[in-house]
């Protein structure tokens, strides 16, 4: 591809991309975004429980990061995160009484969550946030891929509130998970999917996603601390993640995984499994993330390359779409591919602002001269069908109102749940992003 700066397009394409940018660039009102936080606040959660109805634990993870790119986005300050962290603590002791781990300071002081300009939607969405990532502090589970959305999430809790235990707890998630879950002797490398520590539960699985989770997880927290360990993990992982084929060198798109099976013929090779979208999405992050620590500017083209072969390859007739059937993705009790799309828009988003930031190395990353305004106008056309086709046209005050989202975003409206309405969320979150 030819670097940023000196496409092969020419200016004259240059002008006609940012033509239809501008067209359909929504406008700076976010009254739309606050709208969705507030459904799936007043819909989908239960207060000081921090409860999301009918998520799962790597579901709520997802959501967490969804609040904290909200909050961010809107430049909501970070001492709304006192203010709600306190009004929970509140809330919690109340429930709990004495059994609440609850400091005494936090409890007594007075509350201001609307003070200095605070808008009740950012109130309301620091709250939320505040009361998810206390469940992510006391987890354990067996599947590391849900342990590292959990890494990833308290990360981008960092980088809002700067509030160091959100550090503290991405890093004591990205060691263990390294600890129990990665392993040379089967296929030279990688975290196993499934498993802990001694084999019990025995392991299972190295697929991409959580490989690329802990690729994205450790190069960040190199960025964020320092810690050369870090650093030395995400570029292992990465360089092993290309030796076994996981990136398909045809098209571009990272497959399910590598087979583990020593009886198999494709033994430690590409499984050709689906394609999903949040595999497309999550290596963009560790590719965003180990080119800032490491200043190699072809990962930034390595990326390009897979967004652009999602855009071609993974949608119809310009909307982003899995590749499996429509009724798959909707099935209600379908915890997974539901919350899919919005996690690949949402690393979209954070390319799209990357390379906006200067990430292209001054035009040497490989990625064409147009391709912020292509991934620009792709998230523009994705958030106006979600909005025309795929939220809910009942009366406001209805059973579910105007700003709840289905599943596809080429609609129609079949019914909603906290993982589509999230997966809206990180869409209109990536749309308003710089």
């Amino acid at each position: 591809m030819s670097p940023a700066g000196k496409g092969h397009h020419g200016r004259e394409e240059d002008l006609r991309w940012e033509g239809i940018r501008q067209q359909q660039k929504p406008k700076r009102d976010i009254d739309i975004v606050h709208k969705a936080v507030e459904v799936l606040a007043t819909r989908y959660y239960t207060g000081a429980t921090g409860f999301v109805h009918g998520a799962g634990l790597w579901n709520v993870a997802n959501t967490l990061e969804a609040l904290a790119n909200y909050l961010i986005y809107t430049e909501t300050p970070p001492a709304a995160h006192v203010e709600a962290e306190r009004k929970f603590f509140r809330e919690r002791q109340a429930l709990l009484g004495d059994t609440c781990d609850c400091p005494a300071d936090a409890i007594d002081a007075q509350l201001s969550l609307t003070a200095e300009g605070l808008s009740e939607d950012s109130a309301t969405a620091a709250e939320m946030a505040i009361s998810l990532a206390g469940i992510g502090a006391h987890l354990f589970t067996e599947y590391n891929d849900d342990l590292l959305w959990w890494a990833l999430a308290h990360a981008r809790m960092f980088e809002w509130t700067r509030a160091p235990r959100y550090l503290v707890a991405a890093e004591t998630i990205v060691n263990y998970t390294f600890e129990v879950a990665a392993d040379s002797a089967v296929c030279g490398g990688g975290l196993w999917w499934k498993g802990a520590e001694d084999n019990n539960p025995p392991h299972a699985g190295k697929n991409a996603i959580e490989n690329e989770l802990a690729i994205a997880a450790a190069a960040k927290l190199y960025r964020l601390t320092g810690t050369k360990a870090h650093l030395d993990r995400a570029t292992g992982l990465w360089l092993w993640f290309q030796q076994v084929g996981m990136l398909n060198s045809s098209t571009q798109l990272i497959n399910d995984g590598i087979d583990t099976n020593e009886k198999s013929a494709n033994f430690c090779k590409n499984n050709e499994g689906l394609t999903w979208t949040y595999n497309q999405g999550v290596i963009l992050g560790g590719l965003i993330e180990l080119s800032q620590v490491t200043g190699n500017a072809s990962l930034i083209g390595q990326a390009c390359a897979i967004a652009d072969a999602v855009i071609s390859r993974l949608t119809a007739d310009g909307i982003l779409r899995e590749p499996v059937p429509d009724g798959f993705v909707e099935d209600p009790h379908n915890h997974d591919a539901v919350q899919f799309k919005g996690i690949f828009v949402r690393y979209l988003g954070y390319l799209k602002s990357h390379i906006n930031a200067g990430g292209c190395f001054g035009g040497r990353c490989g990625c064409t001269s147009d391709a912020v305004m292509r991934y620009e106008v792709f998230l523009f056309a994705n958030r106006a069908s979600l909005l025309a086709n795929a939220t809910d046209r009942s009366a406001a005050g209805g059973e579910l109102g105007p700003w709840t989202f289905t599943a596809v975003w080429t609609g129609p409206f079949n019914h909603s749940s906290a993982l589509a309405q999230t997966s809206g969320l990180d869409l209109l979150n990536a749309a308003m992003a710089k």
